[in-house]
């Protein structure tokens, strides 16, 4: 006769057997303890008092292993499953909370999506967004707009990357939006010719340094890692200034004159008309066709 405790002994070692670490995980979660201690750990107290991050850190991780867990081998990644991934991510979290939240975001949001969700050939979506309010009810009167137009396959993702447009809200009700449903209402696969990346573009001051203020964003730096050239549509975003708790809302948007050819593996920097500096808050780049042209890029007036 099995008595109560006898029964809940068991039931904690069945738990302790699903659970334990195995020699790989200890090794690991062991490996990643010291490099967090050592790397992670000394640049907390300035990344939370100055809100600092330091730019080649993801790089650094990679190098150390802490990235790509759930990536198989061949890919460079470390073959785990998604609970290693979550035991390296709370260990990272123990010397560093907001690396950790970050890792978490990388490894399993990002690249474990992407392992299993994503294409080899890039993906024009038409979307719907159906706003909801602070407790998830409906707002039928709210009219939801694009940007870019995501919602009439304006906006194409190239393969394992993400397809980014701002949504703007209008109509009665329109600042109590707190989230929103995304339907997929069609999917079409487009043929990028080697296109594999999405084109990074970030704002720039005089010096071309990066920058969050409107006042000092004079130009756009565009950045294509793909092998091949391609153009970029670039559109600048302004916002409104902060109601409460609401979302900003996106008040103008002015899409540049023409596109932005930009050979393979190369940057380039685009300067602001006169007109319109100082005015916007975020811009966002989306690439249009590959270019045709030669590898070398195209010469400028």
């Amino acid at each position: 006769m099995t008595t109560q405790s006898e029964a809940i002994a068991a039931d904690l070692e069945a738990i302790r057997a699903n659970y334990s670490l195995t020699d790989e995980q200890s090794q690991i979660v062991d490996h990643v303890d010291r490099v967090s201690r050592e790397v992670l750990h000394p640049l907390q107290a300035r990344m939370d008092d100055e809100e600092w991050w330091p730019d080649d850190l993801f790089k650094q991780m990679g190098e150390l292993g802490l990235l790509g867990i759930t990536a198989p081998e061949e890919l460079g990644g470390s073959g785990q499953n998604e609970f290693t991934q979550a035991l390296v991510s709370e260990v990272i979290s123990k010397w560093n909370p907001a690396v950790g939240l970050s890792h978490g975001a990388h490894d399993n949001l990002c690249l474990n999506n992407l392992l299993r969700n994503g294409s080899e050939v890039g993906l024009r979506p038409i979307l719907r967004f159906v706003p909801r309010d602070v407790y998830g009810r409906e707002l039928p009167n709210v009219e939801v707009g694009t940007v870019l137009g995501i919602d009439r396959g304006e906006v194409v993702a190239p393969p394992g990357a993400s397809a980014v447009d701002v949504l703007h809200f209008h109509g009665q009700g329109a600042r109590n939006v707190r989230g929103v449903e995304v339907h997929v209402e069609a999917m079409e696969q487009v043929d990028l010719h080697g296109v594999v990346a999405p084109v990074e573009a970030v704002m720039v001051d005089l010096e071309e340094r990066a920058t969050l203020e409107p006042a000092e964003f004079w130009g756009v730096g565009l950045v294509n890692r793909n092998e091949v050239p391609i153009s970029v549509g670039v559109t600048l975003v302004e916002y409104e200034d902060r109601v409460g708790d609401a979302p900003r809302q996106a008040v103008d948007a002015v899409t540049l004159q023409g596109t932005v050819d930009i050979a393979s593996q190369s940057h380039e920097v685009v300067w602001l008309p006169e007109e319109v500096r100082g005015r916007f808050h975020g811009v966002l780049a989306h690439v249009v066709v590959p270019w045709a042209g030669p590898a070398e890029g195209r010469a400028r007036g």
